[in-house]
């Protein structure tokens, strides 16, 4: 019993200091660098070393530093599967996301030891998180109001510009095949029947962006099971 208390005693902690002056302490970088103009730079990115020449996204950066002594086998891995809340959760968790219009208003992270800990976040086609994470956070949403809200998300907004631009690349699904809600996605895009006067070619896509087999929609392509898939088989997955 001696041994183990003596153990106990003598292990490191997991933050240098108190968790309130480490999150405040990451905040006033933040701050100083926007002021600077300059974006806070979060250093321990493992995408970069996973794709030469590239850099991690703005949104993916945290509000406040890594802790050394949170190593990868200690961090949880962020899934942000889009259009399940995973915004909301990420600003809770200090991830420079959609917190705020301003990028000054983006500390919404609640001191707790999950942020602390939530080092890497993994959205789309960016994977940032080691594979040696304890686990894998994923946000469950009602799978139709996922889907409802995913649908409006990729709808082009005509009266812009241009419409068709980074997050609206693809106008197949709405402007092609006229398939504008998802209840004339559904009725005349999925429905069989020699009434239906949707193209065979709109038909295959509407198929397809339902089974997330074709990125014709983007967080139906990018689902649950492409992130689950793509998570190293043997992690454990923690579910809010």
């Amino acid at each position: 019993a001696a041994v183990e208390a003596e153990e106990v005693d003598t292990a490191p902690p997991m933050f240098e200091s108190s968790f309130a002056e480490y999150l405040k302490k990451g905040l006033s970088r933040h701050i100083n660098a926007y002021e600077g103009g300059r974006p806070y730079n979060y250093k321990d990115s493992s995408y970069p070393h996973r794709r030469a020449n590239t850099t991690l996204p703005f949104w993916f950066k945290k509000v406040f530093p890594l802790n050394k002594f949170v190593t990868p086998d200690k961090q949880t891995c962020f899934v942000h599967v889009g259009k399940a809340g995973g915004s909301t959760i990420g600003c809770m968790l200090g991830f420079l996301i959609h917190c705020g219009e301003d990028a000054k208003t983006n500390f919404q992270s609640v001191p707790s030891l999950l942020a602390a800990t939530t080092a890497h976040s993994f959205h789309r086609s960016v994977y940032d998180c080691s594979d040696e994470a304890a686990y894998y956070l994923f946000v469950i949403r009602n799978p139709l109001a996922r889907a409802l809200s995913a649908f409006n998300y990729a709808k082009p907004d005509l009266s812009e510009k241009h419409p068709f631009s980074k997050k609206f690349k693809d106008k197949e699904i709405y402007v092609d095949c006229d398939f504008w809600t998802l209840n004339d996605f559904a009725e005349r895009g999925l429905r069989k029947g020699s009434n239906n006067d949707a193209s065979d070619e709109c038909r295959d896509r509407a198929k397809k962006a339902l089974l997330g087999t074709e990125d014709n929609l983007v967080h139906w392509y990018f689902n649950y099971q492409y992130y689950y898939e793509a998570m190293p088989q043997d992690g454990d997955i923690v579910v809010i």
